[in-house]
């Protein structure tokens, strides 16, 4: 019985651990086109893009930190950095939003 429980306990974790990464991995992309959309907006009124996150409503997250890096007139990239237990999703560590909509690492935005 107990063998059994082992067993059964060594397929599920992982697949449990996959959805629990996958899943805040989802709302840190949420959190990275909302800031896309509010970049949007600011620029509209501003002769440049914001470099500073709680301009264009920086997200809280227990898993994720959120930064902007290289905003100009013209260029922007969003950054959302895994912290804590999400760091363990080794793959999809940092994702990142730019200008252009290019989404990396890009197997971690689907």
């Amino acid at each position: 019985m107990v063998a059994v429980v082992a067993i059964l306990a060594a397929v599920a974790y992982p697949s449990f651990t996959y959805g629990l990464h996958k899943s805040r991995r989802a709302e840190a992309i949420k959190g990275l086109l909302s800031m896309q959309l509010k970049q949007e907006e600011f620029r509209i009124s501003n002769t440049s893009y914001s470099g500073t996150p709680s301009q264009v409503g920086n997200p809280t997250s227990d898993y994720y930190t959120f930064t902007i890096s290289g905003a100009t007139a013209t260029v922007y990239t969003l950054i959302a950095t895994a912290k804590g237990s999400q760091s363990n999703d080794s793959s999809c560590t940092t994702l990142t939003l730019n200008k252009a909509d290019t989404k990396t690492p890009s197997d971690c935005w689907k």
